[in-house]
């Protein structure tokens, strides 16, 4: 009897581990399931409409600042996303490109024609350039990065520039490096990728006042867009659409796949492992790249079809859609949890069974 009982009470604790262990197993295995089951959704909220053509933005303290070509800087009011309002504008003699940010109370964008103006942002309802006809001695800057009081410039003229603007009011030249036409541009560590007219340029930039040429990878054509995240690299590659690379060894990126679009990638920005590809008159693709070796279409907004940029902030998106001006969105994030959750309650229930038929036995 004892010996029965003691057998019993093994077999109990046996399969309360077993049980025990295989939920924490299918939690986390469930865990795993639904972090890379997020789906996301764009919900319009608003329009507004800039004087020209909006092609870059940035969003901070409910302030939308919007790159307008033609039409500059133009500041809205974006506190109430269902009615977005003209707060105020700043002028220039260019015309702008992709590249806007704001750094406390002054805004960076990149323009045309050998400019790139610094404007005064602390009254917003009337910025006023640091000093007049003051614009960083550059060529043509596309699009730029800030970071640590350091600004790093993609031009299509002289390819790189960098300016030390811990003093907005009076930046100071440090290193650049001429040889491509660049578009755009994104930092990761001490390595500089740009997008340019023959591929992925890569630059040392460990020494600010001599950047130095690493490698190129070269491409069919001209890429417009880069966007780092981790250990991968985005590219909007303009007619080849989207292409993802590995750059864990910096200084030599590996494709990984390509997914092509029916419109001219330009920008691309990436959340919850969907890459938003800015694809011009192929509107704005939405595709998910949590399997980077199998890129997907999640979903198209073709209705967009001048999309040039998105920025993110919080739960809310900002695509600049050219003559359209400023589209504002609800983001809407969700992860399929319960299906997969299911799966520790299979383990349960069989492993309850199995306990049962031992009790009868």
């Amino acid at each position: 009897m004892n010996k029965n009982n003691n057998k019993n009470k093994r077999n109990y604790i046996l399969s309360f581990f077993i049980v025990f262990f295989l939920v924490l197993l299918s939690i986390s295995f469930s865990a795993q399931l639904a972090q890379s089951a997020v789906s996301i959704e764009l919900n319009h909220v608003a329009t507004y409409d800039t004087p020209g053509s909006a092609k870059g933005v940035f969003v901070v303290d409910d302030k939308a600042y919007i790159a307008d070509q033609h039409s500059d800087l133009q500041i809205v009011d974006v506190s109430d996303k269902s009615n977005p309002t003209f707060l105020g504008s700043g002028y220039f003699t260019s015309s702008t490109r992709f590249g806007i940010e704001v750094l406390g109370d002054y805004c960076f964008i990149s323009g045309w024609n050998n400019k790139l103006p610094i404007f005064d942002v602390s009254e917003p309802a009337t910025p006023v350039l640091v000093e007049d006809d003051y614009y960083l001695p550059i060529s043509d800057a596309c699009d730029f990065v800030i970071r640590n009081d350091i600004i790093y410039i993609a031009d299509w003229i002289h390819c790189f520039y960098i300016f030390d603007i811990s003093n907005p009011s009076s930046p100071t030249a440090l290193g650049s490096y001429g040889t491509f036409q660049a578009n755009d541009i994104d930092i990761r560590g001490n390595y500089a990728y740009l997008a340019t007219s023959a591929g992925i340029v890569i630059l040392d930039i460990s020494d600010v006042n001599s950047p130095s040429f690493v490698d190129i990878y070269n491409t069919a054509s001209r890429v417009d867009g880069v966007t780092i995240v981790d250990d991968y690299l985005y590219v909007a590659g303009g007619s080849q659409g989207l292409m993802v690379f590995n750059i864990t060894d910096s200084t030599n990126p590996e494709l990984l796949d390509s997914i092509d679009t029916p419109g001219f990638a330009v920008r691309v920005e990436v959340r919850s492992n969907h890459a938003f590809v800015c694809d011009g008159t192929g509107g704005l693709r939405i595709i998910d790249v949590n399997d980077p070796f199998n890129l997907t279409l999640s979903d198209a907004l073709i209705e967009y079809n001048q999309s040039s940029n998105i920025f993110f902030l919080d739960d809310y998106a900002y695509l600049t859609n050219s003559d359209y001006g400023l589209e504002i969105f609800k983001v809407k994030e969700s992860t399929k949890k319960s299906n997969y959750f299911a799966i520790s309650g299979i383990f349960v229930i069989l492993m309850a069974v199995i306990i049962k038929r031992k009790r009868t036995r």
